[in-house]
């Protein structure tokens, strides 16, 4: 008996994030060399989250403090991460900043992690 030989596709640009991502928007403040920035989340996931109309290229890689008002949470949460990357549109307008989280086992990260893995299931 021949077998034919079957061969897996995988798709040519698969999702490389780590973290699930959940559309979200939510009430972020970033503060950076006693600088406060005010945005909204497009997206969040554990490892970071993406704020919309944001353009601050002085700010890539330096260590940030973040604080997010997660909704049914009364008390803001609060992290440590960094601007990732700044994206801009075709047109050389801000498209917005990308956010990584640090300090991968803080309960705040835990937390976040929950609240999306919630709202995932519903």
């Amino acid at each position: 008996m021949i077998m034919s030989k079957t061969s897996i596709k995988f798709p040519k640009d698969p999702e490389k994030r780590y973290y699930q991502r959940l559309d979200l928007e939510v009430p972020v403040k970033l503060e950076c060399d006693g600088q406060s920035i005010d945005g909204t989340t497009e997206n969040i996931s554990c490892g970071g989250m993406f704020l919309p109309n944001l353009n601050t290229p002085e700010l890539t890689g330096k260590p940030l403090t973040v604080f997010l008002q997660l909704p049914e949470h009364t008390q803001m949460v609060k992290l440590s991460g960094r601007v990732a990357r700044v994206e801009n549109q075709a047109d050389g307008q801000a498209k917005g900043v990308a956010i990584e989280f640090s300090g991968l086992y803080d309960d705040n990260r835990l937390e976040i992690d929950s609240f999306i893995k919630k709202r995932l299931l519903q």
